[in-house]
């Protein structure tokens, strides 16, 4: 899990996102303000997937990618336990199994970089507080 953004307090227009830091699992926020109990917090952060026999929270159109990295690890693992064996391919068929593994890794690899978030554009601070609104019947001096 890591957290994205934190939303203090939440509810504003435009949000009011504030700096943070996240020490193993405490997050504080860094602010002048001591928040109170009923201040409400948005945390906006990503999460792991599970999957598992019955669901998964990938979504539908990853699961090619999936399958693809988990093809290329099985005939990496094929390759090694075929190497000094009797096989009905042949001598060569661990170095078979090696290279479409090879390439079935590469394909993963590729697809992985594609759909990275390193690849999405992500602001750190998304805005600059705008100003005190200027009172015109009020002179400040300079």
């Amino acid at each position: 899990m890591a957290i994205e953004a934190v939303e203090y307090p939440a509810g504003n227009y435009p949000p009011t996102y504030v700096r943070y830091s996240v020490w193993l699992n405490t997050l504080t926020l860094l602010i002048d303000a001591v928040p109170s109990a009923a201040d409400a917090v948005n945390v906006y952060h990503t999460k792991l997937h599970t999957i598992d026999a019955t669901s998964s929270t990938v979504p539908s159109r990853f699961e090619d990618v999936i399958a693809a990295g988990g093809a290329g690890y099985a005939a990496l693992e094929w390759a090694s336990f075929s190497t000094n064996r009797v096989n009905v391919g042949g001598q060569a068929v661990w170095r078979e199994y090696l290279a479409w593994g090879q390439d079935r890794l590469a394909e993963f690899q590729r697809a992985l970089a594609r759909h990275a978030r390193r690849n999405a554009v992500r602001a750190r601070r998304l805005y600059t507080p705008a100003p005190d609104v200027v009172n015109q019947s009020t002179v400040v001096a300079p």
